[in-house]
């Protein structure tokens, strides 16, 4: 979950702290020879959220909030966290509700998008080999023999991280981002590609 995140984050070069409550475990029973999942187990945790358990934001630069609604990030979180930090943030979110998150950059997949009860302007939707669609715009991903999408949304976001924080556009960051999670999606289980992996500095 926000694990695999940070791990991705880390394939960059920065520093990462990460806040999280009791870790849930997810097990993914594949088959050996076609290497396909067949089903998933959670064991989920009783999660306590908390405000004043919180670092000091002014710490950082950016604040990246991976939330798979499980009830440790808690709306009243989110909006503390767009309403009190002055950097860019960035929200992955399975909530519903998203135009309560203002001042930042939210990414959730196209499963997502469809079920939200209200959106935000400032969204990136993306659409597995279709790429992500920003403000209307479609970006292209490329077409490559996928062995499996776990963990492509993590790359994809912490891609998008790095670059906009390099690049200061978003223009320029959702196409890398794309080429990213086209290296992972290659790969059996999360895997965290570095940049040599998809962008050539030539």
């Amino acid at each position: 979950m926000a694990l695999n995140v940070k791990n991705n984050l880390e394939k960059y070069p920065m520093d990462v702290d990460i806040f999280t409550g009791e870790q849930s475990r997810k097990i993914r029973v594949v088959d050996n020879r076609s290497k396909q999942h067949l089903l998933r187990i959670d064991h989920e945790l009783y999660i306590k959220n908390s405000l004043t358990e919180i670092p000091n934001l002014k710490d950082y630069d950016t604040v990246v909030v991976s939330d798979y609604d499980k009830g440790f990030v808690t709306y009243e979180l989110l909006e503390y966290i767009c309403n009190s930090f002055t950097g860019l943030i960035f929200i992955d979110t399975k909530k519903k509700d998203l135009e309560r998150f203002t001042n930042c950059i939210i990414k959730i997949n196209e499963q997502e998008r469809n079920s939200c009860t209200s959106i935000s302007k400032e969204m990136i939707v993306t659409m597995g080999n279709k790429g992500a669609i920003y403000q209307d715009k479609l970006y292209e991903s490329e077409n490559v023999e996928v062995s499996d999408v776990c963990g492509a949304g993590d790359t994809f976001l912490a891609a998008l991280v790095f670059w906009h924080m390099t690049k200061g556009s978003l223009d320029l960051a959702i196409p890398l981002a794309n080429k990213a999670a086209s290296v992972t999606v290659q790969h059996f289980g999360t895997y965290a590609p570095s940049i040599d992996e998809y962008y050539d500095k030539a």
